[in-house]
């Protein structure tokens, strides 16, 4: 999901180029979970010289609308694990994004893309919020399948591991419990990585069948 947001915005960016200014800015709400954390990474994204403090969310949200429209940039802003966000402060910073162009008869200057991995994450909305962002326009990802998943930790073996250290089953297993886990690509990637981290401590320079240890990874961090 986030990957496919980012190549997104990328893609619109490249669209644009020569017509319209497009400013893209990701923002990981797990590590950033209060509304004032987001606002202060939009705001030091947009300008790194402006004061962090002394500001209500409100002005904020003000400054960057004017500092998009002083540089005639739109921005892209995707709220990655939003639901975090949410849960934590409710959704009144979404609605007052939503609003930022209100009674201003410009062409708009910010775009959402809201990243949930919780499916109920759109009913936790207000129905003006649900009346801005539309149902339609919902993209819902199916869980990554065994497949998928050691296609993904083969592309990850490859760009960090000597050739040949990983045999097929190694990766089939860890393919296979990380679908059998709600296809999460990140479980899949840490049950690697701790894999080759057991076999660097043992002084092995190739991976047994063993060093896959799906009960300590449990769930992705």
């Amino acid at each position: 999901k986030t990957v496919l947001a980012r190549r997104f915005c990328m893609d619109v960016i490249n669209k644009l180029e020569g017509k319209r200014k497009i400013e893209f800015v990701h923002i990981n709400c797990r590590n950033h979970p209060s509304s004032s954390q987001v606002i202060q990474q939009i705001i030091q994204s947009l300008d790194s010289g402006h004061p962090d403090r002394g500001f209500s969310t409100g002005e904020l949200i003000q400054s960057i609308r004017r500092n998009l429209k002083m540089y005639s940039r739109h921005l892209i802003l995707v709220l990655d694990e939003v639901d975090i966000l949410i849960r934590r402060d409710s959704s009144d910073l979404i609605y007052k994004l939503l609003r930022i162009d209100e009674g201003k008869d410009e062409s708009g200057t910010l775009s959402l893309v809201l990243v949930s991995q919780d499916l109920t994450i759109f009913s936790l909305f207000e129905k003006a919020i649900k009346s801005r962002l539309g149902e339609s326009n919902i993209l819902r990802l199916p869980s990554y399948n065994a497949e998928d998943l050691v296609a993904i930790t083969k592309q990850r073996y490859a760009a960090s591991c000597k050739p040949n250290s990983i045999d097929e089953p190694i990766l089939e297993k860890i393919g296979k419990y990380s679908e059998d886990s709600g296809g999460d690509a990140r479980l899949a990637i840490e049950l690697l990585e701790a894999a080759i981290a057991r076999a660097e401590k043992d002084g092995r320079s190739s991976l047994m069948l063993e060093d896959v240890r799906p009960s300590e990874n449990k769930k992705a961090s």
